[in-house]
């Protein structure tokens, strides 16, 4: 059995990748840290007020941790600490970040 283990990110090295806009959502915002396999891993920045559409993931469960602030996924409040799975083809959005900037770290792995 192989594995493999990417060299480990600093707080310095996840503060110098770039936030990049999502197209589809203003206000919201991306960092990659990883893909491979069909899985995708990554940070979503919404700014106050921000929120994504309803949409799913065909092809894959998304997995979402709240690493600060608080935003409603289909009317139930994530505050920090919080972990939600959505299962594939599960129409769902987030919405409303309220009044202060929310990070999640999301990871969508193939079902």
């Amino acid at each position: 059995m192989t594995s493999v283990v990417s060299a480990p990110l600093t707080p310095d090295d996840l503060e110098a990748l770039p936030w990049r806009p999502c197209v589809d959502w203003p206000g919201v915002s991306q960092k990659l840290l990883s893909t491979g396999r069909g899985s995708v891993s990554g940070l979503l920045r919404f700014e106050p007020g921000a929120g994504e559409s309803l949409h799913a993931h065909s092809s894959g469960e998304h997995h979402v941790w709240a690493l600060s602030g608080a935003v409603r996924q289909d009317g139930s409040l994530l505050p920090a600490g919080s972990y939600v799975h959505v299962g594939a083809g599960v129409p769902h959005g987030l919405l409303d970040a309220g009044a202060g900037s929310v990070v999640l770290f999301v990871r969508v792995l193939p079902s």
